[in-house]
């Protein structure tokens, strides 16, 4: 019965040494240094960052500041909520900031030339039809549900 455990032993060393090598093929499959040369028509996404802190962007960056009136994010029932939201592509290139002042007043830090204002009304039924008010979980609700509205909107108007 040695037999048995010792190519048992065998197997799952193959087994770890096989997934090392295919995880750091993938990690140096891309630097993150480097900028991918896509063509122009290739579609991105958009993605979503929190941040635990409230963040204002430098004046000659914003193309645009909307006060969000009227929509509310919960707080979560565990740790801090977050401050801000950070929506920005695959290269990193932020598009809009939403921070929650100290009032509680949701402030939208357009970055791009972006229409955004024709489309508040949209991101407002959005966050009253996915509680965002109410939602109390750690990412999906609060701010981090405000930030999926807009980021939905932002996709439909990038990339109609």
């Amino acid at each position: 019965m040695k037999p048995f455990p010792s190519f048992f032993v065998l197997l799952c060393g193959i087994g770890i040494l096989l997934g090392g090598m295919t995880y750091k093929s993938v990690g140096f499959a891309h630097n993150g240094d480097e900028t991918p040369n896509l063509p122009e028509n290739t579609s991105f996404s958009l993605n979503v960052r929190l941040s635990s802190r409230t963040i204002h962007p430098p004046k000659e960056l914003i193309k645009e500041v909307i006060s969000l009136k009227g929509i509310r994010a919960a707080r979560p029932r565990v740790g801090p909520p977050p401050q801000a939201a950070i929506i920005e592509d695959d290269q990193r290139r932020r598009i809009v900031i939403l921070s929650i002042e100290e009032t509680g007043l949701i402030m939208a830090y357009v970055l791009e030339d972006l229409d955004l204002k024709p489309h508040l009304s949209e991101i407002a039924l959005c966050a009253q039809e996915h509680h965002c008010g109410e939602d109390r979980m750690a990412l999906t609700g609060g701010l981090g549900c405000i930030a999926i509205c807009v980021k939905n909107v932002l996709d439909k108007i990038i990339q109609p």
